[in-house]
């Protein structure tokens, strides 16, 4: 029997929650309530909140529940377990056991985990990774982020130096304001993806003008605007010690102009270089199984490096496998 007792997220539970996540071991403002619930109607939330014997709160669980099976969450890029800064791996390891077996009991038979990425961390937490093993949890996907470490001198290759003298011949102006949002979508990112690959933003104007409001601090636009036309632009999302450029798009004249780069120069060495890392997301395709080579050179070449995101899957019936973890003298 578990030493802690789960109880499934209800929306009176908001403010516990996001307090919980200021103030956790690995949490992002991606798991506030007031992002991850703009989409709420898109799907079956079954969000866990974890406490000890004393009813202190000690994890909390961002799910999805989809059939049979919990997804860490479909609506975000990452998810998992999320945890007290003072939570050791025997209460991780609980917090474990307490989930799939409320889960299991619920006839939940399989869980669908996304392991948040270390570079998110607040302080390392790397428990969960051990403990899937343990549960005989099969490795399904595995994506890689790139992303600048700001702690070490990163060089910009030749190439991006020349393209960003070259911008700057033009006298690109950088904006931002909640205008920029309507002047990106609107004439930059949606004809974009629309035209190169026949889809949409993940994000709608309306759902992203939502969440900058819900998320004033955590999310930003800038645009490059050359001869007083846009040309490019970026919507950077903003953790402690992480920005994540969540889109980036420039239209033919911001290609040939170099805008781009410019701005992502500006963002990375000026604007936001105090901050530990500067994420530029995956370059993914398939499913993970393949890289976008163009991608991932033009990123490499301002200084990024590797850093996986995981996904697991693990039987809900698992959970007894964990009491075998430690060998008895």
């Amino acid at each position: 029997m578990s030493k802690m007792k789960a109880i499934r997220f209800q929306i009176n539970n908001s403010e516990q929650w996001d307090n919980f996540i200021d103030h956790s071991r690995n949490g992002t403002f991606l798991f506030h309530r007031s992002y991850m619930d703009y989409h709420a109607d898109r799907f079956i939330d079954f969000s866990l909140m974890i406490y000890d014997h004393k009813n202190n709160l000690k994890a909390v669980f961002p799910a999805n529940q989809k059939g049979n099976t919990i997804f860490t969450h479909e609506g975000l890029t990452y998810g998992g377990l999320i945890v007290s800064n003072k939570l050791k791996y025997d209460d991780v390891k609980e917090c474990f056991n307490t989930l799939l077996e409320y889960y299991y009991e619920r006839d939940i038979q399989e869980m669908v985990y996304k392991v948040i990425p270390s570079f998110y961390h607040n302080r390392t937490f790397y428990d969960d990774i051990y403990i899937l093993s343990q549960l005989d949890a099969k490795n399904i996907r595995t994506d890689l982020s790139w992303v600048i470490d700001n702690r070490f001198e990163n060089k910009l290759q030749s190439r991006r130096r020349r393209t960003i003298k070259k911008a700057a011949q033009f006298y690109p102006k950088i904006l931002n304001d909640v205008s920029s949002f309507h002047h990106f979508w609107n004439e930059i990112l949606t004809p974009n993806l629309r035209e190169r690959f026949n889809v949409k933003p993940v994000h709608s104007l309306e759902e992203i003008l939502i969440l900058k409001s819900r998320n004033p601090k955590n999310i930003e636009q800038y645009i490059v605007n050359i001869n007083d036309k846009i040309v490019a632009g970026a919507t950077i999302f903003i953790n402690k010690n992480v920005v994540h450029a969540q889109y980036l798009s420039a239209n033919a004249d911001g290609k040939k102009f170099g805008a781009l780069d410019y701005l992502m120069n500006y963002l990375i060495h000026d604007k936001y270089k105090s901050c530990f890392y500067f994420s530029f997301g995956i370059v993914n395709e398939d499913d993970g199984r393949k890289l976008n080579k163009g991608l991932l050179d033009w990123k490499e070449s301002f200084g990024a490096m590797s850093y996986p995101n995981y996904f697991f899957t693990i039987k809900t019936y698992n959970s007894k496998l964990l009491d075998k973890v430690y060998k008895l003298k």
